[in-house]
């Protein structure tokens, strides 16, 4: 007698706590939200981080702390046959604590920081004024966000 009274609040208690929680889910769903809260969205100002200086002097801004560069990043900018040289990904530009890092993303052609391959090394820290060249027909400047 005394273990099915014990038994029987037991389930009292796990199908109030299990009513609490569906209660809560719906209250939580169908309560009121401001139309403010409903249709805003917080967004960071895109900092500058760094930016890469092309040869015909564009500049182009890195905002993002992974960022893949390729072929369609320099459309325009070298001739077409050159340009097929360049790979759909390149390479990648990623920040740390002390500054970006490019590594070379298994490219056909390679790329080069002030003159020394980078392929398959791994992630290489830049520094300002370094010269990236990509494929061996586009040199490019890094500058850091500082200078």
């Amino acid at each position: 007698m005394f273990s099915s009274q014990f038994l029987q609040i037991i389930y009292a208690a796990v199908l109030a706590i299990i009513a609490g929680i569906i209660i809560e889910n719906i209250y939580r769903k169908y309560s009121h939200k401001s139309k403010l809260s409903k249709n805003t969205k917080l967004l960071r100002p895109k900092e500058l981080l760094g930016k890469l200086i092309l040869p015909n002097g564009e500049q182009l801004t890195i905002t993002q702390h992974d960022r893949i560069f390729g072929r369609e990043d320099f459309l325009g900018l070298i001739i077409s046959e050159k340009l097929l040289l360049v790979g759909k990904k390149h390479f990648k530009l990623t920040l740390n604590d002390d500054g970006f890092y490019i590594a070379d993303l298994n490219s056909k052609n390679g790329t080069q920081i002030n003159g020394e391959e980078i392929k398959g090394k791994g992630n290489i820290l830049l520094k300002d004024g370094d010269q990236i060249s990509v494929a061996k027909t586009l040199k490019i400047l890094y500058n850091e966000k500082n200078s």
